[in-house]
């Protein structure tokens, strides 16, 4: 049981493959046959059973690895916990924090000595703003 699929070239030279032959009679077509290539004692519903079955192992296992986690915490639980006391601060053997004397040895950003000529001309207003002549609203009419 094979499935037939046409292929055909239109006049602009674009290969096409359809299941329905093309409405232009003077076409040359080629029929390709594909095999199916399931097996002929192929069951849909088993399909769908053994994925049904596949959701089940799953589960089983999530559950068997929740038991385990579970079990696991209440070990540690039932464990005393070790508490470690210290007389005196343990000496490390260098400073926690930086000199303030040692620099990076990059370069720090410092900002421009000077504005260099012309930057930011295009910003400024050509003229002055001057405000509004009247800042008082206009009068409502009834």
């Amino acid at each position: 049981m094979g499935t037939e699929i046409y292929r055909w070239v239109d006049d602009e030279g674009v290969v096409h493959f359809s299941q329905t032959r093309p409405l232009a009679p003077d076409t040359e077509v080629e029929a390709l046959s594909i095999e199916d290539d399931r097996p002929s004692d192929y069951d849909p519903e088993a399909d769908i059973y053994r994925v049904a079955e596949q959701a089940e192992r799953m589960q089983a296992l999530r559950e068997e690895m929740a038991a385990k986690r579970a079990e696991t915490l209440e070990r540690k639980r039932r464990q005393p916990s070790t508490v470690i006391v210290r007389s005196e601060p343990e000496y490390v053997g260098f400073p926690i924090y930086r000199r303030p004397w040692l620099r990076p040895p990059w370069p720090q950003p410092r900002p421009p000595i000077a504005r260099p000529p012309g930057a930011g001309d295009w910003i400024r207003p050509p003229r002055p703003i001057t405000p509004p002549s009247s800042l008082e609203p206009p009068p409502i009419e009834p």
